[in-house]
């Protein structure tokens, strides 16, 4: 057992007393690094031994207020993509609007559908051309406007859904009576 000797703190003067004798605390004992990356792990100091820093260089001269204001005025009109090469890979919104038209248009034939309707194949299959073309739209946005591609995955989700619930619809199924 070890006694822990007072500490005193140089901001307020105050006197921090150990509270008796304490028990000693059992070695810690660290993990063994396991898996293909336990190499890349770093090894723990000993104790007593810290890291040193190398000290941070000053400048060799302070810029003047002239200097200060050619560097901001230089970084200032450095180039900067131009804003027509962003729109460029944008969809067009009317495309955009097709896409989510055609996926829309599926899907509401496909709530129109009604059994024993005379057009319910033909509006069967008006929904798997809308989810069709709600893909191909996807597709194209996703391959040639890539600030587009959230729009390409959702009308993809929308698409192939819609074509997934008209060939459901599509397919001849046995009465379930």
């Amino acid at each position: 057992m070890t006694k822990l000797p007072e500490h005193r703190n140089p901001r307020d003067h105050i006197v921090l007393k150990p509270r008796g004798d304490l028990p000693e605390a059992p070695p810690t004992k660290l993990p063994e690094p396991r898996g293909p990356r336990g190499k890349d792990r770093l090894v723990p100091q000993p104790r007593g031994e810290t890291p040193t820093v190398p000290p941070a260089r000053l400048p060799e001269h302070r810029h003047s207020d002239d200097e200060v204001w050619q560097i901001r005025r230089r970084e200032a009109l450095t180039v900067r993509p131009p804003l027509a090469h962003l729109r460029s890979q944008l969809a067009p919104l009317p495309l955009l609007v097709s896409g989510y038209l055609l996926a829309a248009a599926g899907g509401l034939t496909l709530l129109a559908t009604r059994e024993g309707w005379q057009y319910a194949k033909l509006a069967q299959c008006l929904a798997l051309a809308g989810g069709t073309g709600a893909a191909a739209v996807a597709f194209w946005i996703a391959l040639k406007k890539p600030r587009s591609r959230h729009h390409a995955a959702f009308l993809a989700i929308l698409g192939t859904l819609v074509i997934v619930l008209a060939a459901l619809q599509l397919i001849p199924h046995p009465d379930a009576t």
